[in-house]
């Protein structure tokens, strides 16, 4: 047992396979390798008993889901604009707490304004209604709809995801 002024003096000693120099006890912090099995492994390798034998085993890339390529379509990519306007003027509300999926649609007009607004907060708090009201407020006027703005009013539906 150790009593109440002794001390254990850490040696540190250089990896032998990344060259780190502060190994304590008998595993590198940066490689992640144990320092005694890879000595080891360098004696029997040096001695040539293994015949160009992988000691470690190669790691395979996992097999991952791929994100989808970015949308080429023009739609979808000036809803992507809006959507960053909007998140970009957002300001949380202080009391609301949790994670919100809130439903947005509204037309906008050529010039730029939205008219028409529905808003969806499941689960229902007003105070994150009005923060997404307000971020609409403030991020207008959008650019000009993909359609030119040919007269008819443009409709954007989107979904946002507010974790506060």
């Amino acid at each position: 047992m150790f009593h109440r002024g002794h001390a254990v003096a850490a040696v540190s000693e250089a990896c032998p396979k990344c060259g780190f120099g502060e190994v304590l006890a008998d595993s590198c912090p940066r490689c992640r390798v144990r320092v005694s099995n890879y000595r080891a492994y360098l004696a029997v390798r040096d001695s040539g008993a293994l015949a160009r034998r992988a000691w470690f085993p190669r790691l395979r890339p996992l097999r991952t889901l791929r994100r989808p390529a970015p949308s080429t379509d023009r739609r979808s990519i000036y809803e992507e604009l809006i959507l960053g306007r909007i998140y970009r003027e957002l300001r949380y509300p202080e009391t609301a707490r949790g994670v919100y999926l809130v439903l947005l649609g509204f037309d906008l007009t050529s010039a730029g304004r939205a008219s028409a607004l529905s808003l969806t907060v499941n689960p229902s708090n007003g105070q994150v209604g009005e923060s997404i009201r307000a971020a609409l407020n403030r991020a207008q006027p959008f650019p000009t709809p993909p359609n030119g703005g040919a007269g008819k009013p443009h409709h954007v539906s989107l979904a946002l995801t507010v974790s506060i």
